[in-house]
């Protein structure tokens, strides 16, 4: 009996939209440009490709499935962790990470990125599809915000942007993105990067040019920044440039105080 599962290269506890993907892929790797195998071959492949998609692919039908074939499921299943661990080549441990990430095993992700931090760099978007990547990508800023590592989760947010406004994928869940990028840089990073660190990553922010207003919040908590770090004149310079994008700008009462500034919109 073929498991479908193995021939999607998807596992039992995937969700509907990775069962999608998984089919996406595998179609993928069968184009006529892209495969070595004989047309009989390819077509033999092709065919039950889409046998195992129409089945797994429909919750009622997969359903079904699962509880016919769960024995035979248990005793043959393909361990597909296992096979990309043994391979350790530099794409089979970027689809590693995507694996673990998908089924919430942060640490083991994170080690496995780490590995290929140290051979290749972080160049994921070479190593995975655009699908995988922008999923992968995502994923993994999420867990190395969980882990504390906020300075390289604002690097792969930023990322996941970019990639989006070059290429939608996410389309309105971008603006979840940009949530998660305002967060950390902002007020995650105060307490466990240098001022300069989080003043980086609050500045590539405002270069994204999302809305004046945005970009006053954003330069009024630089402000704040440097306020704290005792750089009075490049708090002064921030808070200027909040209050020439935002008239109305909120909060800026005892920050404008500190930094003895009595009128920014006027001074120069």
């Amino acid at each position: 009996m073929d498991d479908y599962y193995q021939v999607l290269g998807a596992d039992p506890a995937d969700s509907q939209e990775r069962i999608k993907r998984c089919f996406r892929h595998r179609a993928k790797e069968l184009h006529p440009d892209l495969t070595v195998l004989d047309d009989d071959q390819s077509e033999t492949r092709m065919r039950l490709l889409l046998d195992a998609y129409r089945v797994l692919g429909d919750r009622e039908r997969r359903s079904e499935y699962d509880r016919l074939h769960a024995h035979t499921l248990r005793r043959h299943r393909f361990d597909y962790r296992s096979f990309l661990r043994s391979r350790a080549d530099p794409v089979s441990l970027a689809k590693l990470v995507l694996y673990d990430l998908m089924r919430s095993r942060d640490r083991e992700a994170l080690a496995t990125f780490g590995q290929l931090e140290s051979r290749i760099g972080s160049d994921l978007a070479s190593l995975l599809d655009y699908d995988d990547f922008m999923d992968c990508a995502y994923l993994l800023a999420e867990a190395l915000e969980r882990d504390g590592e906020y300075d390289k989760a604002c690097e792969y947010y930023l990322r996941v942007y970019h990639a989006e406004a070059a290429r939608p994928y996410f389309r309105h869940f971008i603006a979840e993105v940009v949530e998660r990028m305002r967060d950390v840089a902002c007020f995650k990073m105060a307490g466990a990067a240098s001022p300069v660190d989080s003043v980086r990553r609050i500045e590539e922010l405002i270069d994204l040019n999302l809305s004046d207003r945005e970009s006053a919040f954003f330069c009024k908590r630089i402000a704040e920044i440097y306020t704290d770090a005792g750089n009075l004149q490049a708090a002064r310079r921030y808070l200027q440039r909040a209050l020439r994008l935002d008239g109305g700008l909120a909060g800026v009462k005892k920050l404008k105080e500190r930094v003895g500034l009595r009128d920014p919109v006027m001074q120069a």
